[in-house]
């Protein structure tokens, strides 16, 4: 049995000046299995003739022999636009839509960029109050020279939003939602606000979207009609992670258990009020408490307050107490721009006077206060909160502030001598006030595989420029959260990038499995010499819904430095989230 020979399709034009344009911009020669395949080349063939003027194109004869057909074309006269007005259409209008006369009269006609330039003008019209805008040509004249119209535009009655009118058991305050939304009453009409409403609202997590929203149009109000139910979004979850000690001097069989506890609630008081709680045991008996507070659209403006305290008591070095006040401005969704202002204050809990008498020096952690100030920005695009297909999030803050190095007492009253005979302690001989910038972003990007997959891709860093650095303003990386494989915030540095890679199958609308690999270089300054690594890890992940809650489970492998990968150091984590 032989395969069918393809089809030869050899296009021919006049031996004009048209037809010679025409040979060398369109294809003169195809092959296809069958005579579909043929006469679709065929209708696009003369397409592309209307694309390129000659809308008078056509096929004057088809020539078969064999398995060749050749076509000639009669490629017709070649327009351009002798005259195009616009009539009835204002200039304001015309200007908003980007749609510029003077690039078009005088033209050669390109039916498929005319249509979208109209397109674009309805597409604003129909985002500023008039939905059912309509645009004809008039007056329409043709001769050996070209087209001449007048732009016809029907306008209609000025459509405003109504108040809407919520189906469903969601319990959300309805000026909340006009504020996310934007969907203001007596606001014009917006086609692309209820066309995005749904996936906004996909990204609250205490609403559950039934179907897309729609719009119910009469005399000159339409009102949104928004199929909403209540989720519980409101969490209590935990995770517990154990590994072997990579302390060194530990005995290889020491097994180190780590903790987190999470409370997150949400929608308080049917506003959208958020409060989170966070707290973490990690190394060396350390600690990490993180509160934070978003109080939005306050007094039914854009702007939000948000207001976090984080404590951390590592080991039994120092204790660090960070107090950040953020104003958002907050757009349509969940996207913001905010200033904050920032207040760190660092106490050395012990101190050894042992190695500053042999070093001359300060310790790695001291005693500061840093007040500083700064700028961040938000914008989300996933097309659902907690467990994305597909879309993007980006953040990203930047700070600048005064760093105080304050006297330690213990510290100041380790006195030295110098060859004159004089004490000093080593606060005498350093600059105690510096400047200090500091840098944090992230960005993650969901890429739909097949029907139930996905491929996250996620990129974060930070950088502190500052001269005197020390460990307590370092950032603090390693574990679930950051860099998989690794013991929760056991790596310091004043510069860092990770890189995330996961492949995910969605199970159901809440659980997955996975399978990733990050990577980071991170630079540590306040070592000497200075550190520089690569870390990697590796391993897998399970999420489980169940009526109970969301089950978790991870799996994961880390190489650091220029150790082998050692399976008998492998980090396992289990989590559970529980929503009311």
């Amino acid at each position: 049995m032989y395969a069918q020979r393809p089809i030869v399709l050899k296009v021919k034009f006049q031996s004009t000046a048209s037809g010679q344009l025409l040979q060398k911009n369109i294809q003169n020669q195809s092959f296809h299995q069958d005579t579909l395949g043929l006469y679709k080349e065929l209708s696009s063939l003369l397409l592309r003739c209307n694309e390129l003027s000659f809308l008078n194109a056509t096929v004057d004869t088809m020539l078969y022999q064999n398995d060749t057909v050749t076509v000639f074309v009669n490629a017709g006269n070649s327009y351009k636009w002798v005259s195009l007005r616009k009539g009835n259409v204002s200039a304001d209008i015309l200007s908003s839509a980007g749609f510029r006369l003077e690039q078009i009269s005088g033209k050669q006609i390109n039916p498929i960029q005319f249509s979208s330039r109209v397109e674009r003008l309805l597409f604003f019209l129909e985002n500023n109050g008039y939905p059912f805008a309509s645009v004809k040509l008039d007056s329409m004249e043709a001769d050996s020279e070209g087209l001449s119209a007048v732009l016809n535009l029907q306008m209609h009655e000025q459509i405003t939003f109504d108040t809407m009118d919520i189906m469903g058991d969601a319990r959300i305050q309805k000026v909340y939602l006009y504020r996310y939304l934007g969907l203001h009453p007596d606001a014009p009409y917006s086609e692309e606000l209820i066309r995005l409403a749904g996936s906004r609202m996909s990204q609250l997590p205490f609403l559950k979207v039934n179907c897309a929203p729609a719009v119910y149009f009469y005399k000159n109000k339409a009102m949104p009609l928004l199929n909403i139910d209540n989720r519980k979004a409101s969490s209590v979850d935990g995770v517990v992670g154990f590994a072997p000690s990579s302390q060194s001097g530990s005995s290889s069989d020491r097994l180190l258990i780590t903790g987190e506890a999470n409370l997150k609630l949400q929608n308080l008081f049917e506003s959208g009020k958020s409060f989170d709680l966070n707290y973490r045991s990690f190394l060396g008996n350390s600690q990490d408490l993180k509160i934070k507070f978003v109080y939005p659209y306050i007094f039914n403006s854009n702007i939000a307050l948000d207001y976090e305290l984080s404590l951390l008591k590592q080991d039994t070095t120092f204790l660090d107490v960070r107090n950040e006040f953020g104003f958002q401005y907050r757009f349509i969704g969940t996207d913001y721009v905010k200033v904050f202002y920032n207040i760190q204050t660092t106490s050395i809990i012990t101190v050894d006077t042992n190695v500053i008498k042999k070093t001359r020096s300060l310790p790695q952690a001291s005693d500061i206060t840093n007040n500083s100030y700064g700028i961040g920005g938000k914008i989300t695009r996933l097309d659902y909160y907690l467990n994305p297909r597909k879309g993007f999030a980006a953040e990203i803050t930047g700070g600048v502030g005064v760093k105080k190095i304050i006297r330690n007492p213990t510290i100041d009253a380790v006195k030295f001598q110098d060859i004159n005979g004089r004490q000093y302690s080593v606060y005498d001989s350093l600059k105690l006030n510096y400047v200090q910038y500091r840098f944090q972003g992230n960005m993650e990007v969901f890429v739909p595989i097949m029907s139930k997959a996905t491929i996250r891709f996620q990129a974060n860093g930070g950088h502190i420029v500052a001269q005197n650095l020390f460990v307590n303003e370092l950032f603090r990386i390693g574990g679930i959260r950051t860099l998989k494989g690794f013991d929760e915030q056991a790596i310091f540095a004043s510069t860092y990038i990770i890189g995330n890679i996961e492949w995910r199958y969605l199970l159901q609308q809440n659980s997955n499995v996975l399978l990733f690999w990050n990577g980071a270089y991170y630079r540590n300054e306040v070592r000497k010499p200075i550190l520089t690594d690569k870390p990697y890890g590796f391993g897998a992940g399970f999420n489980f819904e169940s009526a109970a809650g969301i089950f978790s489970i991870y799996y994961a492998i880390g190489k650091e430095f220029n150790n082998p990968i050692d399976f008998n150091k492998a980090k396992v984590h289990f989590g559970y989230v529980n929503y009311f």
